[in-house]
């Protein structure tokens, strides 16, 4: 078991239906305390070595802190590095997650052991390649960088990523299937195709499971991004922060919300799905798959497309701050006091927290499945896959 944690999942079952979840966590949500007393580059520069999945996200999440915390201004084109790095993470991880995983929940498994070996080092290449034209080999997630202008759009990495994603997951341009805004035009595409994604929603369709684990849990906004009566008001982050319990698991006004891809993706197919299957199984794939499409379209530069992630607000505390990132898995916080240089508090919140609290939206997606235990535990792995933890886990029925 590494850094990351596992999460332990009991299901109790009565008369074939799920009637309730226990969710137990041994993810390590204190580990930032190893940064109290280090310096603030020292710190940034132990983020993404302590914490490997999603490191560039921490990364930036945490030197945003940090910057807020001592008042720093840095330019948008440093801003639009960053963006454009979490953005092929995103992106790979996503892709990473359907070629491992979507397979496994097939009946019948489309897994080529040396062609994912070589797409998955072909991902790798891509993004260190990436990484190298924008910053030159300047690290941008370190205090006072310069990194150099240059403009990756339509770039080698970028155009080879794409050829990836219309090979082993559209079957067509990115571009040609963010044209798909029909569920009618959906289903024509999965089951002319043949990659992983197509299969795995053909099974769904066979199953008529789009609208399995439909709940009423709604999705983590801040009040940066839209204004909303329920939305996460920046300012209070502060207060919560104050409560350690809240890291660990995590509310706002006594409810759990979600953070994912489906609570931060739109498109016409999206809000068709929506209205026939609330935020259901079919919802959260077509989701992860919509946001890859148009993370590429972006990085392409043939959109524009509102900023992936989240413009910081000033804190009015000295000492005090709180860097936000858009993850591949959902918002991610880090809310760090400096003192004299040093680290005096930092504390990370991961999307995780929110998604698999005990009475989060997997609780809520869980709880109601019906069926025998082979049903039973295909829809459960379905539907923890497809929040995902980002981290191992295991559940069992009792």
């Amino acid at each position: 078991m590494g850094i990351e944690g596992f999460l332990d999942i009991q299901l109790t079952m009565n008369d074939s239906i799920i009637s309730d979840v226990e969710i137990q966590s041994s993810r390590p949500v204190y580990a930032s305390q190893v940064f109290l007393g280090k310096s603030v580059n020292e710190s940034l520069s132990m983020l993404p070595l302590l914490f490997s999945i999603c490191g560039v996200a921490q990364a930036c999440s945490g030197i945003r802190a940090c910057e807020q915390t001592l008042g720093r201004q840095v330019s948008a084109h440093v801003e639009h590095v960053r963006d454009s790095l979490v953005d092929m993470e995103t992106l790979r991880e996503h892709l990473w997650r359907i070629l491992l995983d979507w397979p496994k929940l097939l009946d019948k498994q489309l897994l080529n052991k040396n062609l994912l070996t070589q797409e998955m080092s072909e991902i790798i290449k891509y993004q260190q390649d990436y990484r190298n034209l924008l910053t030159s080999g300047s690290n941008p997630f370190l205090l006072d960088q310069d990194i150099p202008a240059v403009s990756a759009e339509s770039s080698q990495p970028i155009k080879q990523l794409n050829q990836l994603l219309e090979r082993s997951i559209f079957s067509m341009s990115p571009a040609q299937w963010l044209e798909i805004d029909s569920i009618e035009k959906l289903q024509h595409w999965f089951e002319s195709s043949e990659t992983v994604a197509a299969h795995l929603l053909k099974k769904i369709q066979r199953n008529e499971w789009q609208g399995l684990g439909r709940n009423n849990t709604r999705g983590l906004v801040l009040e940066l991004d839209v204004l909303e009566s329920d939305a996460l008001d920046f300012s209070k982050l502060y207060e919560l922060f104050e409560d350690n319990n809240f890291v660990k698991q995590p509310q706002w006004q006594g409810t759990c919300y979600e953070t994912s891809s489906l609570t931060r993706v739109d498109s016409i197919l999206l809000q068709n799905l929506h209205q026939n299957f609330g935020n259901g199984l079919i919802s959260r794939l077509v989701a992860r798959l919509t946001e890859m499409a148009q993370i590429a379209q972006k990085l392409l530069g043939d959109v524009k497309k509102k900023a992936h992630n989240i413009s910081q607000k000033r804190n009015d505390i000295p000492g005090d701050g709180i860097g936000v990132v858009s993850a591949a898995r959902g918002l991610l916080m880090h809310h760090v006091s400096i003192e004299k240089n040093k680290i005096k508090k930092y504390q990370i919140l991961a999307p995780t927290e929110w998604n698999f609290h005990p009475q989060g939206v997997v609780t809520q997606s869980l709880v109601g499945l019906q069926g025998d235990t082979e049903q039973i535990n295909s829809q459960v792995d379905l539907i923890i896959n497809a929040i995902d933890p980002c981290v191992g886990y295991k559940f069992h029925i009792v």
